[in-house]
């Protein structure tokens, strides 16, 4: 249904939020609908609205190497089933002059801090038990980018910690003693170069067994630390001490890295399809809804109906969209465990780029892809991609995605295509 309005599109724009892109690929967009309206404008304009088509994919292609936060251990999803998330990294000197351990020097300890930003559990307690893991890597990590379904050979038979440890729910560290395996690496003297390829790096597993308390936790890789504690006798009467910080896993000046590999267990789970590597070049339909489940779990693709936006084109050749934005109801309005922003990609693959008004820093102050807790759904603006849309008689689609995928395991279900309050784009346009 359509409605003639008065509209000032200053109280249609709101605050801009500046948006960090990673993409495949950079695509120069289409200046189309970049000048629409001056803020301070009165336009006379019909609203419109149009419902889409939305189906669920598997995401194969999540990059997760070297991101400053990370996901360590498994997170139960009542809805998109179990999630493990394993941590590889690589550990050396803190620059290029190499280890200088003098003789007659002891390694005393060595300590892993891994710095918390956030814990995820479905739990109510206010403390919980980490098992932890950790061995090292049978082969170094290269050069080459990392994704989700990354792995790497691990020597099991070497382990420098195998233990548990308890947190608060506020906890900001970690903090985890290996043991003395690690300490022959530590107490040499020794180039850069060469202590990197002895020790190769490490693989990381928290809570693993189906017999520990489901918990993730968001790991902060630029305040992770490994230090190494010494001690050196001077005399018979006194013994120095001093410590090493050691390089763990976040990138620097000597290019020392990481990546995150999750596995997913789909089974008996709304994203069952999945469960099976056939089933992922599968979709699942949208009619009873569509999910989004980070870590390389999915993507929710959409289009538009294509009678529809060529019959908008036919009626209103020169139209020019005043306002348009996505809006996503959801099945479960819980802000506990949804996502805190969704973002809209032009295209369907790995070449998909962020759309036009979320880079339109001059024009666009309102892309935001938030959730609405009193609407209980996500919008975002969409007002160029539209524009592109309609003007080249082509949709692309849009896929959505969880913004921080790679650092928190909340998802999202969208209502389906067939229930009354449904995904849709609301639009005001002017001839």
């Amino acid at each position: 249904m359509r409605h003639t309005i008065f509209h000032y599109s200053a109280k249609i724009l709101a605050a801009l939020c500046i948006l960090t892109i990673v993409a495949a690929c950079e695509e120069k967009e289409s200046e189309l609908g970049s000048s629409l309206v001056d803020p301070a404008t009165l336009y006379n304009g019909t609203r419109d609205t149009v419902y889409l088509e939305g189906y669920t994919v598997y995401d194969d292609s999540l990059l997760t190497s070297d991101y400053l936060d990370c996901l360590i251990g498994r997170y139960d999803d009542a809805t998109m089933g179990t999630t493990r998330a394993y941590l590889y990294a690589q550990i050396t000197v803190s620059d290029n002059n190499g280890l200088n351990v003098l003789d007659g020097t002891e390694v005393d300890s060595v300590a892993l801090s891994l710095s918390i930003s956030e814990i995820h559990t479905s739990s109510t307690a206010t403390s919980h038990t980490l098992h932890v893991k950790i061995h090292q890597l049978a082969e170094a990590i290269g050069d080459d980018p990392y994704y989700a379904n990354d792995t790497l050979t691990t020597d099991y038979s070497t382990c420098f910690y195998d233990g548990t440890v308890n947190v608060e729910n506020d906890a900001k560290e970690i903090r985890l003693l290996l043991n003395n395996t690690i300490y022959p690496y530590m107490g040499q003297q020794i180039s850069s170069s060469d202590f990197l390829n002895n020790i190769k790096g490490v693989r990381i597993e928290m809570n693993d067994s189906e017999s520990d308390e489901a918990v993730m936790v968001t790991i902060n890789m630029v305040t992770t630390k490994l230090t190494a504690y010494y001690s050196r006798r001077i005399d018979d009467d006194s013994v120095a001490t001093t410590q090493y910080s050691f390089i763990f896993g976040h990138q620097s000046g000597l290019t020392t890295r990481h990546f995150t590999h999750f596995k997913h267990n789909f089974e008996g789970s709304s994203l069952a399809r999945f469960a099976t590597q056939e089933g992922r070049n599968d979709t699942i339909g949208g009619n009873a809804g569509t999910y989004l489940k980070p870590m390389g779990g999915t993507r929710v693709i959409y289009k538009l109906n294509t009678a529809w936006y060529r019959k908008f084109r036919s009626e209103h050749p020169y139209a020019v969209l005043n306002y348009a934005e996505l809006l996503l109801p959801v099945a479960s309005g819980d802000t506990t465990t949804l996502p805190t922003r969704l973002l809209a990609y032009k295209g369907t693959g790995r070449n998909a780029t962020l759309v036009g008004d979320a880079t339109d820093g001059s024009r666009y102050t309102g892309f935001d892809g938030y959730f609405n807790s009193e609407q209980k759904y996500y919008r975002t603006r969409i007002v160029r991609h539209l524009q592109q849309i309609l003007s080249t008689d082509s949709d692309p689609g849009t896929t959505l995605a969880i913004d921080a995928r790679r650092s928190s395991p909340k998802s999202a279900t969208i209502k389906g295509n067939s229930q009354a309050d449904r995904p849709r784009i609301a639009l005001i346009y002017s001839e």
